[in-house]
């Protein structure tokens, strides 16, 4: 399947998959700030260097810092500025963020009997979350049970 990831048509791999909005997985994460970066990408043979915004956030539920490559263009950058800006003058108040159209991709790093499966995330959009929506996402998250405890509670109603 091709798919425009970043700025370049690339041809999705097996192990890639597209999600709409990365906390449809991840649920909440927590801004840490971003960086310029460039990269570089095969495009008819040739390659080809491009510009993205790696975005440092960690997962609020198991703290696993991740990096998001997202999109370089104006209103991700205007975000991204915001949100710093919040990030820096209020140290104990979060910044949390969502990224839309993601392609989470899967890839072998390592060597010499050593070798570990690695995800990427490739985002075109990043959004910031209200603090309130973060509150519904964590009381939600408290109502689930546990499938083992339910099915106990359930073997001890009968």
């Amino acid at each position: 399947m091709l798919k425009i990831v970043n700025t370049i048509e690339r041809e999705l791999a097996l192990t890639d998959f597209v999600v709409n909005k990365l906390s449809e997985r991840l649920l909440i994460m927590e801004f840490n700030g971003y960086a310029p970066s460039e990269k570089s990408a095969k495009v008819d043979g040739r390659d080809t260097k491009y510009n993205v915004f790696a975005v440092k956030c960690t997962n609020h539920f198991n703290n696993k810092q991740i990096t998001v490559n997202v999109t370089a263009t104006g209103p991700n950058k205007g975000l991204l500025d915001v949100l710093t800006h919040k990030m820096n003058n209020n140290p104990l108040g979060k910044v949390f963020v969502d990224f839309e159209d993601v392609v989470v991709g899967h890839y072998v790093s390592g060597g010499n009997g050593f070798a570990q499966l690695v995800q990427s995330y490739k985002a075109e959009t990043v959004k910031e979350v209200d603090i309130k929506e973060v509150e519904k996402i964590v009381q939600s998250m408290k109502q689930v049970v546990d499938p083992v405890v339910q099915m106990q509670q359930e073997q001890q109603k009968k």
